[in-house]
Formats: C-alpha cells, sequence, structure tokens
C-alpha cells in the first residue's frame, strides 16, 4: 500500500506526472479558485518531485479529444481526465470560505486505480494567506518537510496586540542577554587571537584625525627672515642719444675726478656689495590640490641696499683700469614690495614634511632711491636725490623648507634665494636704467589651518 501513498511516490528516482484540474469555489468566485489552482501548480513544481503538466497544454489536449471538463468534479472524471493526458495522478479540490477563514482542500487521485490516495487541507485567515498554503499543500504532497509558517497580515486588533507583546518579550530578552554579556569577564589566555583578516583593527579617533590634519589642504603662514649673506647688486645706465656724465652719477668713473666733459653712453657697476637692513616679511596664502603638488600665493617685503666699496665699471661696454669708489653706504637703495606665486613639492604627508619650491614667480613693486644720482624733473632741471617707482620681476629660483603640524596649527622654516629686478627712470629721453639684485635668506614663520 505505501507504494500508491503520493508520499513515497514523491521520493522515488522518477518524478511522477500529475495534472491539477481547476478547483470547485464554494463561497468564492470560480476565478478565484482557478487562481489557487494556479498556484498549487507553482508550488507543485517548486517541490522537485513532480512533473506538472501546463494549464495549457491541458486545454489544448483536451480540446483536441473532444472532452468537456465543465461539471468534472467527481474521481471519475478525473482519472478519464488523467488517462486522456497521460499521467499518474491527478489532483482535484475546492476553495471555500467560512466567514473570514479560507480553506484549501486538495485529493490526490490514482489514475489507474482510481483510488482517492490521500486528501489534504490548509486553512488562511487572509486572502495574503492562500499563496503559503499551497505551498503547504504542495509539501505534504510531496512528503518534504513544512516550511515555517508565514505570518498572516490581518487587521483584527487582538492580533496586532499579540504581535507588540511578542516583539516586547523578545526585547527583554534580548536586554537580558546583553547584561549577562557585559558582566561576563573571560579568562586572560596565553593565545592572542589574530585580527580578522575581513575587519580590520579600527583606527583610534585621534590618530584618524591627526592623518586628517597631516593632509589639511589650506593655510595662512605669516614669516620673518633675516639674511643669511651679503646681498650682490648690479647697476646699469644706458644712453646712445645722450650720454651719461659723471656728474649725473656721483661717481669718478675713470679715476680723474669729477669732470662734466667725461660721458659715456653705456656705465654698468657689476657686483656691488649690498646688506639686508632689518628682516624680510611675508604672508602668503598656501596650499595642497594633491598629496603631492601645492601652490604658493606670496605677499612680501625687503630692502637691500649697497655699501661703501670699490669697484671695476663697464664703460661703453670695455672695462676702466681703475676702479671706482663709492665713498659712503647707501649709494643706492632698493625697497620692495611684491606677489609672488609659486609651486611646491612635498615628497610625502606627515607630521614632518619637507618640501621644495619648483618655480617661484612674481611681479613687484620696487621703489628705487639714490642721494648721489641726478634725475631730470619737469623744470628740465638735474636735481638729486632720485627717488623712483618702478615695476619688475622677483624670481625664487631656490626654495627648501620643512613644516611641522601642530594640531590646527604649523611652523615652519626655510632657506630662500631672491632675485628681483627692474627699471627705474631719471627722466631722460631714450635712457634704459636698470637695477637688479641677489640675497639669501632664511625665514621662520607660523600657519593656521583654513580648510580642509
Amino acid at each position: 500500500m505505501l507504494a500508491l501513498c503520493i508520499c513515497a511516490a514523491a521520493r522515488a528516482e522518477e518524478p511522477l506526472t500529475v495534472a491539477v484540474m481547476d478547483f470547485q469555489g464554494k463561497n468564492v468566485s470560480a476565478a478565484d479558485a482557478s487562481t489557487v489552482a494556479d498556484f498549487l501548480r507553482t508550488e507543485l513544481v517548486n517541490t522537485g518531485a513532480f512533473t506538472v503538466v501546463e494549464r495549457g497544454n491541458m486545454d489544448k489536449l483536451l480540446a483536441e479529444a473532444g472532452f468537456q471538463m465543465s461539471g468534472c468534479t467527481e474521481a471519475g472524471c478525473a482519472v478519464e481526465v488523467g488517462r486522456i493526458l497521460n499521467v499518474s495522478r491527478m489532483v482535484m479540490g475546492s476553495l471555500s470560505r467560512i466567514e473570514t477563514v479560507y480553506y484549501v482542500s486538495a485529493s490526490v487521485v490514482d489514475v489507474e486505480t482510481g483510488k482517492i490516495l490521500k486528501a489534504f487541507r490548509e486553512e488562511a485567515e487572509t486572502a495574503r494567506g492562500l499563496a503559503p498554503a499551497c505551498e503547504r499543500l504542495a509539501r505534504a504532497m510531496a512528503g518534504t518537510p513544512a516550511a515555517p509558517p508565514r505570518p498572516a497580515v490581518s487587521s483584527d486588533a487582538s492580533a496586532d496586540e499579540a504581535r507588540r507583546r511578542e516583539l516586547q518579550r523578545l526585547l527583554a530578552e534580548e536586554k537580558t542577554a546583553a547584561g549577562a554579556r557585559s558582566r561576563y569577564t573571560p579568562e586572560p589566555s596565553s593565545v592572542t587571537a589574530a585580527p580578522s583578516p575581513t575587519k580590520p583593527a579600527p583606527v583610534p579617533a585621534a590618530a584618524a584625525v591627526q592623518r586628517k590634519t597631516h593632509d589639511t589642504k589650506g593655510f595662512l603662514e605669516f614669516m620673518i627672515g633675516p639674511p643669511i649673506s651679503d646681498a650682490s647688486m648690479n647697476l646699469q645706465f644706458k644712453n646712445a642719444t645722450y650720454p651719461i656724465s659723471e656728474s649725473e652719477l656721483g661717481l669718478d668713473l675713470n679715476g680723474n675726478g669729477l669732470v662734466e666733459g667725461n660721458s659715456y653712453t653705456f656705465v654698468r657697476l657689476e657686483g656691488l656689495e649690498g646688506e639686508m637692513p632689518g628682516s624680510m616679511f611675508g604672508v602668503r596664502l598656501s596650499g595642497f590640490f594633491s598629496r603631492v603638488f601645492g601652490l604658493e600665493l606670496l605677499v612680501s617685503y625687503y630692502r637691500i641696499n649697497t655699501l661703501k666699496q670699490t669697484t671695476v665699471p663697464l664703460l661703453n661696454s670695455y672695462s676702466t683700469r681703475g676702479g671706482v669708489v663709492l665713498l659712503a653706504d647707501e649709494y643706492l637703495t632698493l625697497t620692495q614690495v611684491g606677489f609672488a606665486a609659486g609651486i611646491h613639492v612635498r615628497p610625502f604627508v606627515g607630521p614632518l614634511q619637507p618640501y621644495v619650491g619648483l618655480i617661484n614667480l612674481g611681479m613687484s613693486f620696487f621703489s628705487v632711491r639714490s642721494d648721489y644720482i641726478s634725475g631730470y624733473n619737469p623744470q628740465h632741471l638735474f636735481t638729486r636725490p632720485l627717488d623712483d617707482l618702478g615695476i619688475g620681476l622677483t624670481i625664487t629660483p631656490v626654495l627648501a623648507g620643512v613644516r611641522v603640524h601642530l594640531g590646527k596649527l604649523s611652523v615652519f622654516s626655510e632657506y630662500r634665494l631672491i632675485v628681483p629686478g627692474c627699471f627705474f627712470d631719471r627722466l631722460i629721453k631714450e635712457e634704459h636704467d636698470f637695477v637688479e639684485g641677489s640675497i639669501s635668506v632664511i625665514t621662520f614663520g607660523v600657519g593656521v589651518y583654513l580648510f580642509e
């Protein structure tokens, strides 16, 4: 008899061929009953224990045989349909509703013997529970364990209250278990557990903030820098149309005294020794737009002047035999207020950051003053002192520094080689006068971070 049971057949190696007839509807519509039959067909296929004839194929085969399904509700009719479809088992059933509860009933008929092998029934509190009910029916027919029941959706206030109480109970149990875990102290072990490969050890918050600070992108810095070497200056006067006399420059250029008639079209004093009285001052906005490259915008101020000395001038592009004596310091003073931009490069990001400058170029405003050089005034007279404002360039060919991060502040020190140069005007027609210099400074400064 066990061989006749559908449970034993479902466990056989070859799946049974099954066809499901449309269900009868009792206190429900025929469409709802037909839909539940479709649910059952789907769930029977999902068990893997049956080969189920599709509804479309059933209708086609029965139409070809001239069989009418209307009124076919008995086991004998189901057997006749099964023989036409050439299946081993037929499933027939009904969907009924009593008040708000749905009942799904199904019977398995052996096509060969015509006997009902087994009958099944499931219920659902709402229409949403019909699909899970069909799943349970299919599992029962296949002899497989039933799936955990799905919670039915209900608008009943008592059911909602029951679920709320169950949730409160589960939360209370979880809180009790958590308290027990917190009171448990594991015994010390000599074996150190290896960190999980999928969960790296958490980074302390302070370290995370520190790394972010090291990579801060923008800061405002103030610097001051004394010179570490003497300044050097070159001074040039050129006028091919109106020669330049010694008295205009206040210099004995050829060693025979200041003679009014001694004049030249080109005068150049090279390598004049100078100094930077005081220090260089600067304010800059700087930042790194990547982990390597940064930008500097600098406003700076400094002053350099010549010292008392003897030098050999170039007169009309030829060197003289004698020397020119600058009788006093500050024969010429060059004061600069400049605006420069530059590219910085840092090799790594950390609390201590060295960096170098690749390109640093700026436009500067210069004041050129001399108590010994004469300039032409609007009244066409030579007057002293010379005091002219000019615009020129400042180049920083060498820049290297190091910055130390201190939270939101930083301190730094830099070496800078500064090369300023500008044209100035004695208001003489066709004349071109030029001064350039160089000075090395070590700057020290402090900065505050603006943005990250």
